[in-house]
């Protein structure tokens, strides 16, 4: 009898724990659409574009599993764009840690080797490739702060010049960079929905501080134009 009462506990317990899980996860669909219909963005509650196999970045080949939900997008001040809701997990003797992001990607007019560059300390994931070294920049305020890694260092270096230092330096340090191939990424940890406005004006602004180098050595179309609709 005690041992029919305890696993009838215990499905109460795994019952009420689904139930709760499934509520504020139709809460967030709820916010998250209502946040794209105020700024006139599309929003999806499921991936649509299948982001996880058309990008390479080292942030969306995290842990043992991943998805991608609430995927918004649309065009800000000139830029397309698409953010989403990230998950992954590890396991660990049959246990999952799962960790919840936020992310947007920009497609570009370019084909950049890849790099990384995350705050340094609790927030950095170490998301660069295996063997990938912390390179070292002229400012120190900048190396204590970011965590730099990449797959070729030149391109790192041209890539992050004393315009783009500043400014990241200036961001908030709840984001972290990547830039692969033709598209550049934005990551933060979970946010509200009314705070991902932020995160997709801060998708702008690296954009636009991209070096003029990088477009002349890595650039496949005509570069972006800074400001464009602002």
């Amino acid at each position: 009898m005690d041992r029919l009462l305890a696993f009838a506990s215990l499905a109460i317990a795994f019952a009420l724990l689904g139930w709760f899980s499934g509520m504020r996860r139709h809460r967030r669909q709820l916010g998250v659409r209502a946040f794209a219909r105020k700024f006139g963005f599309e929003h999806r509650p499921a991936d649509p574009f299948g982001l996880l196999y058309d990008y390479n970045f080292p942030l969306l080949e995290m842990g043992a599993g991943r998805g991608c939900e609430n995927v918004v997008w649309g065009e800000f001040k000139g830029m397309p764009f698409r953010a989403t809701d990230y998950w992954f997990y590890e396991e660990s003797r049959g246990v999952r840690t799962y960790r919840h992001l936020n992310a947007v990607i920009v497609d570009i007019p370019a084909y950049l080797p890849a790099v990384t560059v995350e705050r340094t300390g609790i927030l950095s994931m170490m998301t660069g490739g295996v063997g990938w070294r912390d390179l070292q920049f002229e400012s120190e305020k900048f190396n204590r702060a970011f965590d730099v890694r990449a797959e070729q260092p030149a391109s790192a270096f041209k890539l992050i010049d004393a315009r783009m230092m500043h400014w990241m330096l200036s961001t908030d340090d709840i984001f972290g960079f990547q830039f692969y191939g033709s598209a550049i990424l934005v990551w933060s940890k979970r946010l509200r929905p009314s705070e991902l406005f932020p995160l997709i004006g801060t998708a702008k602004e690296l954009l636009d501080h991209i070096p003029r180098l990088v477009w002349a050595d890595y650039g496949t179309g005509p570069e972006p134009v800074a400001g464009a609709g602002s």
